[in-house]
């Protein structure tokens, strides 16, 4: 309990105080993100993990051209998807990858992810559809565009 109040004001100063929110800075958080009992799902928990979404997209919103940007932003998604369960700002999170950050890992990712959560979670299969045909013809040799053409 003392290391989740110890994130808690770490996290909530960064985002609070909008100091710059650095690299060294994020991953402390997420270690002690990792310290935590992740099974446990108090309040506690989820407003440090709150933080963390809001320290990642404040990082995103200010070092828009970094290489750790489009990682942060999904990282951001998952989190939110997990946290809060706003669906509608998962998906906000996830279009900015593929659009701003094309050539980017995460760029298939975000399509996939986002396709399965029009399938899943919006069940809208035309929607989700157009994000797996854009996986497939954007990034055509990657694993994820491989294993739904098997």
């Amino acid at each position: 309990m003392q290391k989740l109040l110890i994130l808690c004001v770490i996290m909530i100063g960064f985002v609070a105080c909008h100091q710059e929110v650095s690299n060294k800075s994020l991953a402390e958080m997420e270690q002690k993100m990792r310290e935590i009992n992740a099974e446990d799902d108090s309040t506690d928990i989820k407003k440090a993990q709150q933080a963390l979404v809001d320290a990642y997209l404040e990082y995103a919103k200010k070092h828009t051209d970094a290489i750790e940007t489009p990682d942060y932003l999904f990282k951001a998604a998952g989190l939110t998807e997990v946290v809060s369960k706003n669906t509608r700002q998962t998906v906000k999170i996830l279009e900015q990858i593929p659009q701003k950050y094309p050539d980017s890992e995460r760029a298939a990712q975000a399509l996939y992810r986002l396709a399965v959560i029009y399938q899943s979670k919006m069940k809208d299969s035309v929607v989700s559809n157009q994000y797996y045909l854009e996986l497939i013809e954007k990034y055509p040799n990657h694993p994820l565009t491989i294993s739904l053409q098997q």
